[in-house]
């Protein structure tokens, strides 16, 4: 009677021990690939759209016509009696700060940006003629201490992280100039003077383009070209002598403002 007990719980577990197997062969199976981290390549999606600031620096060439001047007098002061006028210099370094903001839709960039800029930039003309009496001559120096913008930029993005942007808007900046004229009748006799100074911020406006790429997320370097058009420069020049029959004479002598800006940048995106 034992040994039939015996028998029939063993039995009762082997077929328990296979059951088992068999019931979960009949589970539905699902495969978990191991997870696989996400991948951007680097330079990809870059978005232009945000505020920056940053420096710049470069050089500056004048494009001014030479001095033109006119008198009180047809006799004195007369353009043609010059024949013109040996003008140099006028170029020089520049560089500044900048600040701006973007935004990006699709390949498409616009913003705003304004810059100051320190100059050294001086024009120096000379001009001289020979009255048959006596001898005159102009002397006219004008120079660009600092000049700044406030433009609107817009850009197209041909490839990731690359800009072209074409750029104007306000432009101003200030002039500081001076003319002499100096007229010698006798080698014996004091020279007659007239003098006239002129030191003013003049407003106009700027145009030009440039390019930029993002060398990080916040980093981005920059090369611009921008041409200035100031108002003119106008220096009226009064006798400084003592003969009564000059001092009421007087002359004009006008310059335009006029340059070209070609610089490198390099600014921080926040």
């Amino acid at each position: 009677m034992r040994y039939r007990s015996f028998l029939s719980l063993a039995a009762c577990a082997a077929m328990a021990m296979f059951a088992v197997p068999a019931s979960a062969a009949d589970l539905p199976f699902t495969s978990q690939p191991a997870p696989v981290p996400a991948f951007t390549a680097v330079g990809s999606g870059y978005n232009w759209t945000g505020f920056y600031a940053g420096v710049n620096a470069g050089y500056g060439w004048n494009n001014s016509d030479d001095v033109t001047v006119s008198g009180s007098e047809g006799f004195f002061f007369n353009d043609a009696a010059f024949g013109g006028f040996n003008t140099t210099g006028g170029d020089g370094f520049t560089g500044g700060a900048q600040v701006g903001y973007n935004y990006q839709i699709g390949k498409f960039v616009v913003g705003a940006e304004a810059d100051i800029n320190y100059a050294d930039q001086e024009l120096k003309s000379f001009g001289a003629f020979d009255t048959g009496f006596a001898d005159e001559s102009l002397e006219f120096r004008s120079e660009l201490e600092w000049f700044g913008t406030v433009r609107a930029r817009v850009g197209f993005v041909p490839v990731d992280r690359f800009l072209v942007y074409a750029t104007g808007g306000l432009a101003y900046g200030s002039i500081d100039a001076s003319a002499t004229n100096t007229l010698t009748t006798s080698a014996t006799r004091p020279a007659d003077i007239w003098a006239g100074t002129e030191s003013d911020t003049k407003f106009g406006w700027t145009i030009g383009g440039g390019a930029e790429y993002a060398l990080t997320n916040n980093l981005t370097l920059r090369g611009e070209a921008l041409y200035v058009d100031l108002e003119d420069t106008k220096i009226t020049g009064t006798y400084t002598g003592d003969t009564d029959i000059l001092a009421e004479d007087t002359f004009t002598a006008k310059a335009d403002n006029k340059f070209t800006v070609l610089r490198a940048g390099l600014n921080y995106k926040f």
